[in-house]
């Protein structure tokens, strides 16, 4: 089992109720968006995933509650330390599923008593679906939110509601998470708020659909100055 590590304490976990978990890798090219560098190269892929996190994390600050990033392994740590989070963990699990459960069992352990998990392949969720999310776990006991492409792109819990099961025997990576997690949702009763659709960026089609999505933000999202940047579309 991966050592956990705790880079800033955190506030006595009495007055903790919310956090929002980050999933994360270091954007080393050949290890991240490995299709979407079947479009653009590893290395612009790469480059790419890391303007993805500036960007969402930027925007998850403004919901005022704790981030904490789970990374990948010990030696991305320090990579982590220049967002400013209030505290990065690494990631237990094999699986992904494990990881995400564990990120859950994890923050519950530090004294919250909900959290919302996101990864870092939808950069511009709306500002409102994170308080949509937020709000909902004082009334359900899960919510979760779908993507275009069968997955889902942020799931939450509160601290008595999280459900393993959720997490287990998924075919993850496939066009099956979003069908096999549903059924979960209903075999285990629980009390879930949907979120609406929104959509990842996995490849040249999903980043075109950002592009385009947000040209005009002001000011522009650095993912935005680096596609213009490197012209990615020409």
């Amino acid at each position: 089992m991966q050592e956990q590590v705790a880079v800033v304490k955190l506030p006595d976990k009495v007055t903790m109720k919310e956090c929002l978990i980050i999933l994360a890798k270091q954007p080393i090219p050949g290890k991240v968006k490995t299709r979407l560098a079947k479009d653009v190269g590893a290395d612009s892929a790469a480059d790419l995933y890391e303007c993805f996190l500036s960007d969402l994390i930027k925007r998850v600050k403004k919901l005022a509650i704790p981030i904490v990033i789970f990374c990948d392994q010990k030696n991305s740590v320090d990579f982590f330390l220049k967002y400013n989070v209030n505290q990065v963990f690494i990631q237990r699990g094999n699986s992904i599923g494990d990881r995400m459960h564990n990120s859950f069992v994890d923050c519950f352990n530090e004294g919250f008593s909900s959290a919302i998990l996101i990864g870092s392949d939808s950069p511009d969720i709306p500002y409102s679906f994170f308080e949509e999310a937020k709000s909902s776990l004082s009334t359900y006991d899960m919510v979760i939110g779908p993507t275009n492409d069968e997955g889902y792109y942020l799931i939450g819990f509160r601290s008595d509601t999280l459900c393993k099961d959720i997490f287990a025997d998924i075919n993850w990576s496939t066009s099956k998470v979003w069908k096999e997690t549903k059924l979960k949702i209903l075999n285990n009763n629980i009390n879930c708020y949907f979120l609406s659709n929104w959509y990842d960026i996995d490849n040249i089609t999903g980043l075109r659909h950002y592009f385009l999505h947000n040209i005009h933000s002001m000011p522009e999202p650095k993912t935005i100055n680096y596609i213009k940047l490197k012209d990615l579309f020409s």
